[in-house]
């Protein structure tokens, strides 16, 4: 019973996001769509930012993992392509010139474009750019928090060594006071 509820709970969050999302393409700020759909400004802020989120996992996803992919297999496509212009143009008979020339002119194009696929590829620069840049980004905070906890640390020392110093001259003023 309490695992339909959560199930019901989280499609509607699933649906209430999908609508942010949905106004927020039209337009709309984040007032407004509180103001639709009667949601509070925080509670759509917290969507946003999730959405936000998620778009980029999805991106980082789509350049990490199914863009070389894709990218291979359209290679792929058009070799075979070319392989089978070629062949029609080989096999064509004098009388069919016309064909002839109409898969010459596929293989020259299909050569064009994938030239430019290999070449002019600003879609993988900049995607490569940008995976860097995320990369910098994370040794960035990395190195941050580190510096932080080194912070942390030689001051937690400096308190040690401060409290060390006071419990060494209560230390000789509780032994001058014996003597």
């Amino acid at each position: 019973m309490e695992q339909t509820s959560t199930k019901m709970k989280q499609r509607e969050i699933e649906w209430r996001r999908s609508k942010v999302l949905e106004l927020s393409a039209k337009g709309n700020s984040q007032a407004e769509i509180s103001r639709i759909l009667s949601i509070s400004k925080t509670t759509i802020n917290r969507d946003i930012d999730y959405l936000r989120t998620f778009a980029k996992e999805n991106i980082k996803h789509h350049i990490e993992e199914r863009l070389p992919y894709e990218y291979e297999q359209c290679l792929q496509g058009i070799t075979q392509i070319i392989q089978q212009a070629w062949t029609i143009s080989e096999n064509a008979r004098d009388e069919e010139k016309r064909e002839k020339l109409q898969s010459l002119s596929l293989a020259k194009d299909c050569y064009s474009i994938k030239m430019d696929l290999l070449t002019n590829s600003n879609l993988l620069k900049d995607s490569i750019k940008f995976v860097e840049s995320k990369k910098e980004e994370k040794i960035s905070e990395y190195k941050k928090l580190e510096k932080e906890a080194v912070i942390d640390r030689e001051e937690e020392n400096e308190d040690d060594l401060s409290r060390s110093t006071k419990d060494s001259s209560s230390t000789k003023r509780n032994y001058n006071s014996l003597f």
